[in-house]
């Protein structure tokens, strides 16, 4: 019997990773397709309520519809709806309201699982070491690569590495969010 993280993983699918800022794919779905997939395939992974909208907000995100994701993901008020609001804001590009929500996620069990998944990544980007220290994930260091690559020339590999990470983080997030981790057990930063 598939997993719920299986049931649920094609909804992260296509050609490419999400960009790291917001202009639309041509393979990404359009809104009613992601709906009715997440509709679809939610019942089938046996997650409902507010994991629901987590993995919905997830989704939407995933296929470039920053709007339909913000507007779910402000309504979650738990570190992972901070988690994917900050998401949002860095694809938008908003740093300095990603920091923001970055910092409100506290210490994410996805955090742990990202640095262990990115260390062994073959690159020459220079942003690998700034995204792990002390084999800790630096989410506001992601903040900051996503903004070199906005607003700097930075050689192409460089992004490429970026989106290649940003993947992983939108899977880990979906694995965790179909595991039922509950954000209960997370520390808040209240800053």
């Amino acid at each position: 019997m598939p997993s719920a993280f299986e049931i649920l993983g094609p909804l992260l699918q296509s050609a490419e990773p999400p960009l790291l800022g917001p202009k639309r794919r041509p393979e990404a779905w359009a809104n009613e397709l992601v709906s009715a997939c997440v509709d679809e395939l939610l019942p089938k992974a046996g997650v409902g309520g507010v994991t629901a909208q987590k993995v919905r907000a997830l989704a939407f995100l995933w296929h470039d519809d920053l709007d339909a994701s913000h507007a779910i993901s402000q309504g979650l008020g738990d570190s992972d709806g901070s988690y994917l609001h900050g998401l949002m804001h860095r694809r938008e590009p908003d740093f300095g309201n990603a920091a923001y929500w970055f910092r409100r996620v506290g210490k994410h069990p996805v955090f742990t699982q990202l640095a262990r998944a990115v260390a062994p990544l073959p690159t020459t980007s220079a942003f690998k070491s700034r995204l792990i220290a002390d084999n800790c994930w630096r989410p506001l260091a992601m903040i900051d690569a996503c903004e070199a690559v906005d607003v700097e020339a930075v050689d192409a590999g460089d992004e490429e590495f970026l989106r290649q990470v940003q993947a992983i983080e939108f899977r880990l997030l979906l694995e965790s969010f179909a595991n039922g981790q509950r954000s209960s057990s997370l520390v808040a930063v209240n800053s």
